[in-house]
């Protein structure tokens, strides 16, 4: 049945667990398959053509899973290669972006930071959509491609990321009002972030556009009546590109076990 059929997770590596982690909040008896293509991490140095060729190749893995709808767990994977996914896919395909771009909307505030990889900024997609509807507002954009190396290294709660959050905060303005987390692995560093915010006495909202992604699966599973249904906890099964052990011990740190992650398996796409 099409309901009993699992929800694909996709994420250049083990950010996309922040999602996967809201994804099972919302519906938990849902099964999923998260594959981390952390071989090619990270995936904002390369070239716009490189990722969205990654991208439609980690959707054709999924595929194989028989999944009944992915989620593109990386905003850049999202920014390059969302629509050329949505043009060969027979199921729901949605993206971080969008949710992401609608939590900073409904803020209504009109100096908004977008914390991302390079790539991300460089798209300027988060720009545009909140343009559209808040066309006074101001975007601040800031690359922060180490920080993405320090949560898989598994320092998102240690001085060193500490010190790389601050690095790349300190760039954004005193007047800011809003900070998006356009990178799913920025989430890992939640506390840093609010360190900061509350050392520097700073009022500014914090959007994880995780949990509007999830919110927005959730309605696309109840208009097409795919939900799984039933009160026992679903399976999760996980596959990566290459060092299964750091992604199940860093991931696990991550999700604070919840789910947690037992086998880890190592595959080519």
């Amino acid at each position: 049945m099409m309901n009993n059929r699992p929800i694909g997770v996709f994420d250049s590596g083990l950010g996309g667990l922040t999602v996967l982690k809201e994804l099972v909040k919302i519906l938990p008896d849902e099964d999923y398959v998260y594959l981390g293509d952390n071989l090619r991490m990270p995936y904002g140095a390369k070239t716009d053509e490189e990722i969205e060729r990654f991208t439609v190749n980690s959707y054709k893995f999924l595929k194989t899973k028989g999944i009944k709808a992915m989620v593109i767990a990386c905003n850049t994977a999202t920014a390059m290669g969302l629509e050329a996914v949505r043009e060969i896919a027979d199921i729901p395909v949605i993206g971080v972006i969008e949710p992401g771009a609608k939590s900073s909307i409904s803020k209504g505030k009109s100096e908004v930071g977008i914390i991302a990889t390079d790539a991300t900024i460089r798209s300027k997609v988060y720009e545009n959509l909140i343009k559209e509807q808040l066309p006074e507002s101001k975007i601040y954009g800031v690359g922060a491609p180490d920080l993405v190396l320090a949560v898989e290294a598994g320092n998102a709660e240690n001085e060193i990321g500490k010190g790389i959050v601050k690095r790349y905060m300190d760039e954004f303005p005193n007047n800011l009002e809003v900070v998006v987390l356009a990178c799913t692995h920025f989430p890992a560093a939640m506390e840093l972030f609010e360190d900061y915010l509350n050392t520097n006495e700073k009022d500014v909202i914090i959007v994880d556009p995780a949990a509007e992604t999830a919110k927005a699966l959730n309605e696309i599973l109840d208009k097409s009546g795919s939900k799984k249904g039933g009160n026992t906890e679903g399976n999760k099964t996980f596959y990566v590109t290459t060092r299964p052990d750091d992604f199940k011990n860093i991931g696990n740190m991550i999700l604070n076990n919840e789910p947690k992650i037992e086998k880890v398996e190592v595959v080519e796409i």
